[in-house]
């Protein structure tokens, strides 16, 4: 009887153990769920980060279309420098003719 009685006290330790794992199991899905959590919460952090990073290449190529269109004027006013400069040799031209007409008359 005696052996029966330790078979059953043995039995309720290895309940108790059992109940113990489980318990601990239970506690390791939670941190598997925690850690899953966690791996969506980065992946969602590297869209954020990959969605700002293409618009500011957006914004860098906005920037060069706008230096390319800043160029394009500066052709343009330099263009207008140079018609400007032939009317003002033109112009010197007929100031000459104007001053030969005027000593020798």
């Amino acid at each position: 009887m005696a052996a029966g009685v330790q078979n059953m006290a043995t039995g309720v330790q290895n309940m108790a153990t059992g109940v113990h794992n489980m318990a601990a199991g239970v506690h390791n899905m939670a941190a598997g769920v925690h850690n899953m959590a966690a791996g969506v919460h980065n992946m969602a952090a590297g869209v954020h980060n990959m969605a700002t990073g293409v618009q500011n290449m957006a914004a860098g190529v906005h920037n060069m279309a706008a230096g390319v269109h800043n160029m394009a004027a500066g052709v343009q006013n330099m263009a207008a420098g140079v018609q400007n400069m032939a009317a003002g040799v033109q112009n010197m031209a007929a100031g000459v003719i104007v001053s030969e007409t005027n000593m020798t008359e």
